[in-house]
């Protein structure tokens, strides 16, 4: 049998075995099964078109190469658009390592574009300093899908919890919240 002339159905098939806890880590895209999609030209076509590929990931600011910072917009923009409408699990870590003004604005670009698909949250979980919490603030009542959301931030304090009380009161499938605070 020949690998090229299978049926994009069966192809997506073989594929999806490897959906089961597939998540790309922008920041360390190495580890993602890129091969897939090299096999041959029926199999890329059908592995970038599968939005089920590109709906989970992590942003690992802290453990990012600052020269990769860059690349890791790219990548959470492509997840974002290849995914088209599929509800996204992500993870994004970010503890407020000191960056230059370059490196904080790829940064905060990459939680707006997080922010605009509010809609399409399935399971959000964020580890952000309290200066960027609270621009999460935002997505209130844009989070229809959303069934987990975890906050994990250092120096919590009784004020900041006050802001997300309310946060996702119009989240209907909601089924876990969780904001933790840590010693910086």
């Amino acid at each position: 049998m020949n690998w090229q002339t299978l049926a994009p159905e069966l192809i997506f098939e073989i594929l999806s075995k490897f959906l089961p806890g597939l998540t790309l880590h922008v920041t360390e895209p190495g580890y993602f099964p890129w091969y897939l999609g090299h096999i041959c030209s029926s199999w890329r076509v059908v592995f970038k078109s599968s939005p089920q590929f590109w709906s989970a990931f992590v942003i690992d600011w802290d453990d990012a190469v600052r020269c990769y910072f860059e690349r890791a917009l790219l990548l959470t923009e492509m997840c974002i658009q290849q995914s088209q409408t599929h509800p996204l699990t992500f993870k994004f870590k970010f503890e407020g390592i000191p960056m230059n003004d370059f490196e904080s604005s790829l940064c905060h670009n990459l939680l707006k574009a997080l922010m605009a698909q509010s809609t399409r949250w399935l399971n959000a979980y964020f580890c952000l300093p309290p200066s960027e919490a609270s621009l999460l603030y935002a997505v209130k009542t844009q989070l229809p899908v959303l069934r987990a959301f975890r906050l994990t931030y250092p120096e919590f304090h009784n004020q900041d919890l006050q802001q997300f009380g309310d946060l996702f009161e119009d989240a209907p499938h909601v089924r876990r919240v969780r904001i933790v605070d840590y010693p910086a």
